[in-house]
């Protein structure tokens, strides 16, 4: 069941990077459109690569590059916006923008010239965010540093069928989630001290806890096939899923996975 060590290497830079990448007709590999097809990437990415253009965060700005010839590169146009920009995810012809004060939903279907169109506002948190079929999963974190006034810690289901005026129509309380990673009809949530939760998507609006890993610590993780990898402080975990309930199959401690880095 184990990944192939070189596909496992390149997997743990794209997770280290914070690289996702969708295919050529602009639907995410990551599960944003209804197929089944899972993406190679975290919910936590700080970068995208969608056809011939790298779109990285720095700050309150989107950089694009155009990488059609990869060898040379070209730095491309800015997108500036007035929020400090925390993820990246593409969703079909959008790009879904966490920041720590909501998500923001950017037409994409020119490659080239991101514009703003929607926005949903929620308390001053960390939120990563991974979107399918018309419905964005955030999870909001209180960073105690950086927020030690806010309490919230939580997912929220968001309606983006109209991206222009995405609606919030659920939230679950939780301890103190990051990543996360949609894996068909389950979703997979690091969760803090809270472990490991994987939750039915049986009702895609409303999630419900299935299993729990409360000894599991993560930051972020993705799907690959039926592995679930997971990134923490210590290291890099797979799962087993195809059983429904994650079994920890192999774990690879934090200092090999710098070595892996290294040029």
């Amino acid at each position: 069941m184990n990944i192939h060590k070189n596909w496992f290497t390149t997997i743990l830079i794209g997770l280290a990077l914070g690289i996702s990448g969708c295919n050529e007709s602009g639907g995410s590999s990551g599960g944003a459109e209804s197929s089944s097809n899972q993406g190679q990437r975290g919910s936590t990415a700080r970068m995208a690569l969608i056809d011939n253009y790298l779109y990285a965060i720095s700050g309150d700005v989107i950089q694009l590059f155009n990488v059609e010839d990869g060898d040379n590169p070209e730095p491309w146009t800015t997108v500036q916006l007035d929020f400090s920009i925390e993820t990246l995810f593409p969703y079909g012809d959008y790009l879904l923008v966490g920041a720590d004060s909501g998500v923001f939903i950017l037409d994409n279907s020119d490659r080239a010239a991101p514009t703003l169109i929607g926005e949903f506002i929620h308390a001053t948190a960390v939120d990563p965010v991974v979107a399918r079929d018309d419905l964005a999963y955030v999870t909001l974190s209180r960073d105690p540093a950086q927020f030690p006034n806010e309490n919230t810690d939580r997912m929220d289901v968001v309606d983006i069928s109209d991206p222009s005026d995405p609606q919030l129509i659920h939230t679950v309380n939780m301890r103190g989630p990051r990543g996360l990673t949609l894996d068909g009809d389950r979703l997979h949530v690091c969760d803090g001290e809270g472990g490991i939760k994987t939750f039915s998507l049986e009702d895609p609006r409303k999630p419900t806890l299935q299993f729990n890993l409360p000894n599991e610590r993560c930051i972020d993780m993705l799907m690959v096939n039926d592995i679930l990898l997971t990134i923490g402080e210590e290291g890099v975990n797979q799962y087993d899923v195809t059983m429904g309930r994650p079994i920890k199959i192999s774990e690879l401690e934090r200092e090999p996975v710098i070595y892996l880095l290294e040029p």
